[in-house]
């Protein structure tokens, strides 16, 4: 006997460019049946913003301080802060708190120590202290090469703090000038009874398109020809540090052997906490997401330290350590005076 059978012909889907687009939770903006979208876009006393993921996402649900333990949407509650502490947080001690918006207060954590790979307030910069790969001073603190006869200081580029090179974090964690290029021009005139002389400089001169014509040795700038024989030394903005937190850790020098995926992870949420600190709304609240998301950066960076002690090869050891320091490094430059100017990149949003 043969069931009945149901023939269905081939479809496909197609969108109607005249309806309004489903709204995107996460994104920022509150779209059509959204009532929220980002921390502190409710507009009622002791609501916050559900997040997306969660159910409800972008709804405002009445739970700080009426709910107990921390719910979708909160840092923390009350005395309940979810296990986190000052030093979690990327600062180096002192007492952390909570809000009465459900959200951590750090205005009472103190500074890191330098050299730790955390940025805090008092420094500006921190990528940790390096240490002399082999020679005689193996294992030993180094800012320079010369401090390990016979072995090699890393961090040359600019993935540790270093004295010796222009542009990278110096040991005390303060930023080290650029090497700036000019071409000095001088002509001069003469005639009975005067003489007169004029100097003029002019910036370096460069081609478009030619690879290193401006680099000025600053990794926190997109260095660029912008013609007319001048050089452009724009910033890092947040887009671009974020994206650069999001590599392939499918690297030919690991092929075969197991990466540690927490390294991933922690790369993962530092891209999560810069994105919300591109749409904050106020400018502390950024550089603390920042210095959190250092924090996840300086995890990664032990992480690999520890995987290659144990189980990687040197050379895969050595391509991760330079993809999540040079992240690391990067993302640190979000904390550079220059960045927080409004004609820069200011953190704009609503968080």
């Amino acid at each position: 006997m043969v069931g009945d059978a149901i023939l269905q012909p081939a479809f496909t889907l197609l969108t109607d460019p005249t309806l309004t687009p489903c709204p995107a939770c996460g994104n920022g903006q509150i779209e059509p049946l959204e009532d929220c979208d980002g921390r502190g876009t409710c507009p009622g006393s002791g609501e916050v913003c559900v997040p997306a993921g969660s159910p409800g996402e972008c709804s405002c649900a009445a739970t700080c301080g009426t709910v107990a333990g921390i719910q979708p949407g909160e840092d923390c509650d009350g005395t309940d802060l979810g296990g986190a502490t000052c030093v979690s947080l990327g600062f180096g001690g002192g007492t952390l708190s909570c809000g009465a918006d459900c959200a951590f207060d750090t205005s009472q954590c103190g500074p890191e120590r330098c050299g730790d790979g955390l940025v805090g307030p008092d420094e500006q910069c921190d990528l940790g202290t390096a240490t002399c790969i082999g020679g005689s001073n193996g294992g030993a603190p180094c800012c320079a090469k010369a401090d390990c006869p016979g072995g090699d200081c890393p961090g040359d580029g600019c993935t540790a703090n270093r004295n010796d090179i222009a542009g990278c974090c110096r040991c005390d964690c303060t930023l080290s000038p650029t090497v700036t290029t000019t071409t000095s021009t001088s002509s001069s005139t003469s005639s009975p009874g005067a003489t007169s002389s004029t100097s003029t400089t002019v910036p370096p001169e460069c081609t478009p398109g030619t690879p290193g014509a401006c680099d000025d040795g600053d990794r926190c700038t997109v260095d660029s020809c912008a013609g007319a024989g001048g050089c452009r030394h724009d910033p890092l903005g947040y887009d671009a540090i974020a994206a650069s937190l999001a590599p392939s850790l499918d690297l030919q020098a690991c092929s075969g052997q197991r990466i540690p995926p927490a390294i991933g992870r922690l790369m993962k949420q530092a891209r999560k906490l810069v994105e919300r600190a591109a749409h904050a709304r106020r400018p502390k609240r950024a550089k603390d997401l920042v210095r959190r998301a250092l924090g996840e950066l300086s995890t990664a960076v032990r992480t690999v330290q520890r995987a290659g002690r144990r189980r990687l090869s040197p050379d895969c050891a050595g391509a991760l350590a330079a993809i999540v320091g040079d992240a690391r490094a990067e993302t640190a430059c979000l904390l550079r005076p220059a960045l927080a100017s409004p004609a820069l990149t200011a953190p704009t949003g609503r968080e």
